[in-house]
Formats: structure tokens, sequence, C-alpha cells
């Protein structure tokens, strides 16, 4: 009976700890996520400002729909199964994947546009180089 005791007591105790590192790690993690979205958010932030008091609204612009982009696509990507009912959240986010849609196609034409660059450099450096 003595050592049903103990090792029932042993158990609880490996659970404790185990639930314990847990809790640890994971509150180092989610602040560790936080604190680098800050630094990115800090620095995003203070780059729209200084853009929006140089007056600069085309390239304001750019930035902000990039940003759409990059965040409609990270919501679809990880949260597009889920239920949403917040009717304000939905239009917002239609919109928003208007906007990416339209982002996305320039970014896919100026990577289409880098990589034949690319290939344009290299067949120019070989040819060169057979010189």
């Amino acid at each position: 009976m003595r050592k049903i005791t103990l090792r029932i007591l042993l158990v609880f105790i490996l659970l404790a700890v185990c639930v314990s590192a847990y809790i640890i790690g994971y509150g180092r993690g989610h602040r560790a996520a936080v604190y680098d979205r800050l630094v990115y958010d800090v620095a995003a932030d203070l780059h729209f400002y200084r853009l929006s008091v140089a007056g600069d609204t085309n390239q304001l612009q750019s930035v902000f729909r990039f940003c759409v982009f990059r965040d409609s696509d990270y919501y679809d990507r990880y949260f597009s199964g889920a239920t949403v009912t917040n009717q304000h959240f939905i239009q917002e986010l239609t919109d928003a994947r208007v906007i990416a849609s339209q982002e996305r196609t320039n970014v896919v034409s100026v990577d289409s546009a880098l990589r034949q660059m690319d290939k344009e450099l290299s067949a120019k450096s070989e040819r060169a180089r057979q010189r």
C-alpha cells in the first residue's frame, strides 16, 4: 500500500513539473512573439508616419496595399476555416481580398520580370565567359 501511494505521489509531482515547464515555456515563447511583433510594428508605424509627413501619398498607398496583401494572405492561410460571425469584419475581409488580389498580380508581375532579367543576365555572363 505504501509503495502504491509513493508511486502515485511521484506521478503527481512529475505531472506538476511537466505542467509548470509547459506554462513557463509558453509564457516565454508568447512574450518573445509579442516582442518581435511590437518591434516590427514600431518600425512600420514610424515609416508610415514619415511617408505621411513627407506627403508621399503614392508610396504610402503602395506600402498599405502591400500590408493589406500580407495580412489578408496570412489570414487566409491560417484562419480561412474559422467561422466568422462579425459582419463588419466579413465585409472588411472581402474588401481586403480584392486589394490583395490586385497586389498579388503586381507582385507576381515583378517576380516574373526579375526572373526574366536574371535569366538574361546569366545568359550574357555565360556568353562572355565563352569568348
